[in-house]
C-alpha cells in the first residue's frame, strides 16, 4: 500500500552502486535480479532481453556476446541493425576501450546469425523438455487447449494454413506471439527433421527465455524505413524459394 504523506513506511530505498547510482537491482529475498542497462548510443535503459552485449577482445576485435559470458568491459546497444551502425560510426566501441578497435566487415550479420542460433538452441530445448511440438495436428491440439504462448511458422510456406492455425491461436490463447522468422528447413532442424512448417510452443519457463530471444532478433532483423513507414523484413537467405506446403511437413 501507498504511505500517507508524513507517515512511516518500511519500504527500503533503492539499492545502490559505487558513485550513487542505482544497481539495477528489484526485489528482496527470492525475488529475481533485473540487470538495467544503458543503450551507449540512444541513452535509452533496458534490460538484456531487449539489449546487445558487445565486448572487445584483447586483440581489439569487436565481439558479439549475446549470451553476456565474455570477460570484460562490455558496451550495451539496443537491438537494432541501424544502431550498431550509429555505434561503429561514432567511433563508440574505441571509446569504451580506451584504444583502437577491429570491427568484422560482416559484424551486424554475425549478430543477427547468433541471434537466430540462439532461438533455434531455445526452441530445441523446449523441445526435449516437452514444452515444444512441431506439425499441424499438434500445433493445433495445442492452440485449442488454449496453453501456447508461441507459434512460429516457416516464412517460405503456403498461407492458407498458416492464418487459420493464427487465428485459431490468437482466439484462444492469451498474448501469443506469432512469429515468421525462420524458413521450414530451420525450423525442422531443432525437432530433428528435414522440414517443419508449423511450431508451438507452451508456456513456461523456456518459452519466456524464446519470448526474448525472439523479440530481440525481430528488433534487430526489421530495421525502420528511411520513411518512417512499416518496417520491412531483410532477406537472410537469398531469393524466397517455392512456398513448402503444409501438407509435406
Amino acid at each position: 500500500m501507498t504511505a500517507l504523506s508524513g507517515q512511516p513506511t518500511d519500504r527500503k530505498p533503492p539499492a545502490q552502486e559505487p558513485g550513487g547510482r542505482p544497481s539495477g537491482r528489484t526485489g528482496g529475498a527470492g525475488h529475481k535480479e533485473t540487470r538495467q542497462r544503458r543503450c551507449a548510443v540512444t541513452r535509452v535503459p533496458g534490460t538484456p532481453d531487449t539489449l546487445l552485449r558487445f565486448a572487445i577482445a584483447p586483440d581489439g576485435r569487436i565481439l558479439p556476446d549475446l549470451q553476456e559470458r565474455l570477460p570484460g568491459r562490455g558496451i550495451w546497444l539496443v537491438a537494432r541493425r541501424e544502431v550498431l551502425e550509429k555505434a561503429l560510426a561514432k567511433k563508440l566501441f574505441s571509446r569504451a576501450a580506451q584504444g583502437p578497435v577491429t570491427a568484422p566487415a560482416d559484424l551486424a550479420n554475425q549478430v543477427s546469425a547468433g541471434l537466430r542460433q540462439r532461438c533455434l538452441e531455445l526452441l530445441s530445448m523446449a523441445r526435449r523438455g516437452g514444452h515444444a511440438v512441431c506439425g499441424q495436428h499438434k500445433v493445433r491440439a495445442l492452440l485449442e487447449r488454449g496453453e501456447a504462448a508461441i507459434l512460429v511458422q516457416a516464412r517460405d510456406a503456403a498461407d492458407g494454413g498458416k492464418r487459420r492455425l493464427a487465428a485459431l491461436g490468437s482466439g484462444l490463447c492469451d498474448e501469443l506471439l506469432i512469429d515468421e522468422s525462420f524458413t521450414a528447413e530451420e525450423l525442422g532442424r531443432p525437432f530433428g527433421r528435414g522440414s517443419s512448417v508449423h511450431v508451438a510452443v507452451a508456456r513456461s519457463g523456456i518459452a519466456v527465455k524464446l519470448l526474448g530471444a525472439l523479440r530481440r532478433l525481430r528488433s534487430f532483423e526489421e530495421p525502420t524505413a528511411p520513411s518512417g513507414g512499416p518496417r520491412k523484413r531483410r532477406n537472410q537467405n537469398g531469393p524466397q524459394s517455392r512456398p513448402v506446403a503444409a501438407g509435406n511437413e
